[in-house]
C-alpha cells in the first residue's frame, strides 16, 4: 500500500503493562494520552479511565469511542507521543511515555504493535497499539467501525 499524505489512520489504544503500581493504598487508575501535530497545531486524544487497573489496563482490540481515534494523515515523519497517566484527585502523574510515528503505524497498511514505555532511561512496560491504514481507493478493508471527529 503507498503512503499517502490526506489517507485516514485508526489509532486503538489496546493495553498498557507497567512493571510496578504508582499507588500506595490503592491502584493506579489509568488512561492514556496521545499527543500529535495535524495542520501545525498539537492535537490531543485522551482513553477513557480505567478505574482501578493496576499494572495491566485493558481497552480492547475493537476501535470504539473509549480507545480510538481517526487522524487524517499529513506528514509522515510527524511523532506520536504516547503518555500513560495516573489519574489522581489535584494532578495527574505520567506513569511512562513511548513515542513512534505516522511512518511506523501506516506503514504495510497498519497492525499490532507493542512500544516500550519510558520513565526517564528506565523502561517500566509497554503499551499496544493497532493501527489501520486507509488509503482512499481501499476505504472498505480499513474496517472502519465509526467516524469520530479530530479531537481538537
Amino acid at each position: 500500500m503507498q503512503l499517502k499524505k490526506g489517507n485516514k489512520l485508526q489509532l486503538i489504544v489496546a493495553e498498557v503493562k507497567t512493571n510496578t503500581d504508582a499507588e500506595m493504598f490503592s491502584k493506579q487508575d489509568p488512561y492514556v494520552k496521545v499527543n500529535y501535530q495535524l495542520g501545525g497545531k498539537e492535537q490531543t486524544f485522551h482513553t477513557s479511565l480505567m478505574d482501578n487497573a493496576g499494572k495491566h489496563a485493558i481497552w480492547g482490540d475493537a476501535p470504539t469511542k473509549n480507545n480510538s481515534t481517526d487522524i487524517v494523515v499529513e506528514d509522515f515523519c510527524s511523532s506520536i507521543t504516547l503518555s500513560v497517566m495516573d489519574k489522581e484527585v489535584l494532578s495527574d502523574n505520567q506513569l511512562g511515555i513511548a513515542w513512534t510515528d505516522f511512518a511506523t503505524l501506516c506503514f504495510n497498511g497498519g497492525g499490532t504493535e507493542w512500544f516500550k514505555l519510558y520513565k526517564g532511561n528506565e523502561t517500566i512496560g509497554q503499551i499496544k497499539i493497532i493501527s489501520k491504514y486507509c488509503s482512499e481507493e481501499k476505504k472498505e478493508v480499513a474496517s472502519i467501525v465509526h467516524d469520530l471527529p479530530v479531537p481538537v
